[in-house]
């Protein structure tokens, strides 16, 4: 019995030696609390900040003198979304400090236990105002930033070909969390936010892209060439995907996207724009084209415009795109780059038009209604036989496509300064300045200027037809030298 007494009362002892610690520890945190609520009466506790700026052990009396307005707000708040970033300042955001309520708030929200701040610190957010009108302006602009299109089952380039992707949620700034978050991040001096968005959802696929897309693979197959001063530059597959932008669930061939890519090749080059709208010709008939490419310093630099009179303009692009590829097709009147054609919107030096046939004599000269013609600066296609060809051509078993680029080649050459030319021999190819469409003569169809076409353009001191053509053009002659214009 006596053994087990001597037992407890160590341990007796220590939980009275505990309590004497835990009853000095109080004494000491009230006395220590008391002390400080004497020593810092009128004053703000120490380690204290008002939104942004320090304010502690200042005198509550002195906070009007000592304390920087500019620094209570932090001087912009960067907002994050992903990888997209911001800046915004309470300032643009029409956010400012309501200083005597920021001051209230501040005795009001003094500590019970002031002992604590000084260990710790404590922000006081202030007291904000806002315009309204200023905000939302604000708040459109970020809207505007952070921002992600929700995206349907679409047709991408991969960087090799075109693949389907799948659809993909986008979202939207969510306002109303955007503006409380915010404020109470401008309140407590943070200077950044992650931005509050709201899923949108996809939109329902509304086409089957099955067909489209191989559509699409088809063209980067297309073989395209570019001939610059004899050497050849052919676009690789991930060349020409990259020529085709996004448009609805597809993608589409971008003329832009193409110069880019010519320029790439020579900056100089003059009729990048002609080139391009090969390109489209190209693709959209998948054929192989060849292009000659021409820089600034060619000897001889044309521009044309394209337009259509009576005819609806739906048909203009695919117009320019033919007649894009016949000019710019090293078998036409380019003279391997000696002579450059580029389409522009005004000032040209002639006009292609498309042509009613009923608007085909408003040209004057000894243009008709049936045939094509060239008049003065106007070089004229009847809409009829750019859709027909004529009853010879077809007998002969020409096609429509090849009577196309003879008859383009034909009235750009009477432009050139050319006249009309006869069959030099039976089962010989007919000269493109031959009226093919009324005679072959015996000679066999052919589109394209012959060889002895092609060196009678050419001279010693440049380009032939030069000087003929402005002679001719000045004598105000048309396209023809004959009672009917038969292009």
């Amino acid at each position: 019995m006596h053994d087990r007494r001597s037992k407890l009362r160590p341990k007796r002892a220590w939980k009275r030696y505990a309590l004497w610690v835990a009853a000095g520890f109080v004494a000491i945190c009230i006395v220590g609390n008391i002390a400080m609520w004497l020593a810092y009466r009128g004053k703000v506790l120490p380690n204290v900040s008002l939104g942004a700026a320090s304010v502690g052990s200042m005198s509550y009396k002195d906070l009007d003198q000592k304390v920087d307005m500019s620094k209570l707000l932090p001087s912009q708040v960067v907002l994050t979304k992903d990888a997209q970033t911001h800046t915004l300042s309470p300032q643009q955001a029409g956010i400012t400090v309501n200083w005597q309520h920021a001051k209230e708030r501040l005795e009001r929200q003094r500590s019970w236990l002031p002992l604590i701040n000084l260990f710790t610190s404590r922000t006081v957010p202030v007291e904000l105002t806002i315009d309204d009108q200023q905000f939302a302006t604000a708040q459109s602009g970020v809207a505007a930033i952070f921002v992600k299109a929700a995206q349907p089952e679409r047709i991408v380039f991969s960087g090799q070909n075109f693949e389907i992707a799948t659809s993909q949620p986008g979202y939207t700034l969510d306002e109303t969390v955007f503006k409380q978050n915010l404020l109470a991040a401008v309140e407590a001096g943070q200077t950044t936010l992650a931005v509050p968005t709201q899923v949108a959802e996809p939109p329902a696929s509304q086409a089957n892209l099955a067909a489209e897309l191989q559509a699409l693979r088809k063209k980067v197959t297309v073989q395209i060439t570019f001939t610059l001063n004899g050497q050849t530059i052919q676009p690789s597959a991930a060349d020409i995907g990259g020529w085709f932008v996004a448009s609805g669930q597809t993608m589409v061939f971008s003329a832009d996207k193409a110069k880019a890519y010519i320029t790439g090749i020579n900056a100089a080059i003059f009729n990048k724009g002609n080139a391009a709208s090969a390109a489209s010709y190209a693709f959209d008939k998948l054929v192989a084209t060849n292009v000659v490419l021409s820089t600034t310093q060619a000897p001889a630099k044309y521009t044309y415009c394209a337009a259509t009179k009576g005819v609806d303009q739906a048909n203009l692009p695919g117009f320019i795109a033919k007649t894009a590829a016949v000019l710019g097709d090293p078998r036409g009147w380019n003279a391997g780059g000696k002579v450059a054609f580029e389409r522009v919107e005004s000032d040209c030096d002639f006009s292609l038009w498309l042509s009613a046939p009923s608007q085909m004599t408003s040209f004057g000269g000894v243009c008709d209604n049936y045939y094509s013609c060239r008049s003065g600066r106007n070089v004229v296609i009847n809409f009829d036989r750019w859709q027909g060809a004529t009853d010879p051509w077809n007998a002969s078993g020409g096609n429509l496509e090849d009577y196309r680029v003879m008859v383009t080649n034909h009235e750009v050459g009477h432009w050139l300064g050319f006249g009309h030319s006869n069959c030099p021999g039976a089962g010989q190819p007919a000269p493109v300045m031959q009226q093919q469409s009324i005679n072959l003569q015996g000679c066999k169809f052919n589109p394209w200027p012959t060889t002895t076409e092609l060196s009678n353009l050419k001279q010693t001191k440049g380009i032939a037809g030069l000087q003929v053509r402005e002679e001719y053009i000045a004598a105000g002659g048309s396209s023809c030298c004959c009672a009917h214009c038969a292009g």
